[in-house]
C-alpha cells in the first residue's frame, strides 16, 4: 500500500477546491464600453468579480459599458443566479454612479 504524504493531501485537496470555485464563476463577458453616442452607453450595477455575490446588485458597484454589453451581463446573471441558487443579501446601502455617457468612443460612469 502506498502512503501519500500530509502535506500532499493538503495540496490536492486545495487545488480541488479552487477548481471547483473557478468552474463555479458566472462567465462575464469582459467589458465592452464602445460606443458614439451617449444612448449607446449603460451601467451594469452588479458584482462582476468571482466570489459569494458575483452577480448580485452591490454597494457601488457601477461599472459603465455599452448597452449590448450591459444586457449580456444581466443575462448571464440571470442564468448563473437561477442554476446556482445564490442568494443576493439584502443592502443598505448608498448605489455608484447612476448614469454613463459616451466620452470620446468610451462609456464612462457619470453622476449628471
Amino acid at each position: 500500500m502506498t502512503r501519500v504524504h500530509k502535506g500532499m493531501r493538503k495540496l490536492v485537496a486545495l487545488f480541488f477546491m479552487a477548481f471547483v470555485l473557478v468552474a463555479a464563476a458566472a462567465p462575464i463577458p469582459p467589458v465592452d464600453a464602445r460606443c458614439t453616442k451617449d444612448a449607446d452607453c449603460g451601467v451594469s450595477f452588479l458584482t462582476l468579480a468571482p466570489g459569494t455575490y458575483q452577480c448580485c446588485i452591490g454597494c457601488g458597484t457601477s461599472t459603465a459599458g455599452n448597452t449590448a454589453w450591459v444586457a449580456r451581463v444581466e443575462a448571464t446573471c440571470r442564468a448563473y443566479v437561477a442554476s446556482e441558487h445564490v442568494q443576493c443579501p439584502p443592502l443598505a446601502c448608498p448605489s455608484g454612479p447612476l448614469h454613463s455617457t459616451c466620452d470620446h468612443g468610451t462609456c464612462k460612469l457619470a453622476t449628471r
